[in-house]
């Protein structure tokens, strides 16, 4: 089958008991004090290394298209497996596991999918579903847009930076960016915004009125539920690569930090926390 960890592997894996998944400048599990980069983080990666060939399915180990080829080397080098499998979301007690919803994301980006909705028509493909792990069934979708855009909206954002971190640090170990960004790398920073909603809402959201037309054709105004973050690009030659995301906070969570905190926060304060984590990792 596709890029999937099996349930006798994912035992297995379990049962080793994987050293948790932290920022490399977060203190170390171990209670030392320490940054987990000065103390465990070079002896977990090790541990990770010898248990990522026991995630790697047959097919991709024995196949020899470039796609395989591609998926081969990532799963090596950078753990994709692992790396899919440590992000998680906030969904109650789901249908389909979050591992199955990335790793269609994740291919989408490989195969330049240019939407959900687009992702929703080879969601139905046998090749596509095997290409995920799941298993075939030809015109049946293995999930809907609506799932994937739900996993997106409640996933983790701390594993998900967690995961780029560790992806970029190796690629640079790797001299990825040698050729073509050059010393001088530039990043653009922007507004991002995934998900707007009149009824459906989070503890999470930020509100805003807007004036919608309603039944009788007359401009009433209404709440708006809808979450907006602030995304680092990392500009290439051939490819952009994500360094960093930040959410924009609701008035909520800011009261978490000050009690006299009034409104939401704006992206050019997301922008700036975004720009402090850039430097510290």
């Amino acid at each position: 089958m596709g890029l999937t960890l099996q349930k006798v592997t994912a035992h297995r894996v379990s049962a080793v008991v994987l050293p948790p998944q932290l920022g490399r400048n977060e203190p170390c599990h171990c209670g030392s004090g320490r940054k987990y980069k000065r103390c465990c983080w070079e002896q977990d990666e090790t541990l990770r290394r010898e248990l990522r060939d026991a995630v790697l399915p047959e097919w991709i180990d024995h196949a020899r298209g470039k796609l395989h080829q591609f998926e081969k080397y990532v799963s090596n080098v950078f753990g994709l497996p692992d790396l899919l499998a440590r992000l998680v979301d906030t969904r109650r007690s789901p249908k389909i596991p979050t591992f199955d919803v990335v790793n269609s994301l994740f291919h989408t980006a490989v195969l330049r999918i240019p939407s959900l909705n687009a992702l929703e028509g080879d969601l139905k493909r046998s090749d596509f579903q095997k290409l995920i792990g799941r298993q075939p069934t030809p015109e049946v979708k293995a999930f809907s847009a609506e799932v994937v855009a739900n996993v997106l909206d409640k996933l983790e954002l701390q594993g998900l930076g967690n995961a780029i971190e560790d992806v970029l640090l190796k690629a640079e170990r790797n001299k990825a960016f040698r050729d073509g960004y050059g010393p001088l790398r530039c990043v653009a920073i922007d507004g991002w915004e995934p998900f707007s909603s009149y009824q459906r809402h989070c503890s999470h959201c930020l509100v805003r009125k807007v004036k919608v037309k309603g039944a009788g054709g007359a401009n009433e105004e209404v709440e708006q539920y809808y979450h907006r973050y602030v995304v680092a690009l990392l500009l290439g030659p051939v490819i952009d690569v994500v360094p960093g995301i930040e959410p924009v906070l609701n008035e909520e969570a800011l009261r978490d930090i000050d009690p006299e905190q009034e409104g939401h926060e704006g992206e050019l304060t997301a922008g700036r926390r975004l720009i402090d984590s850039l430097h510290e990792t």
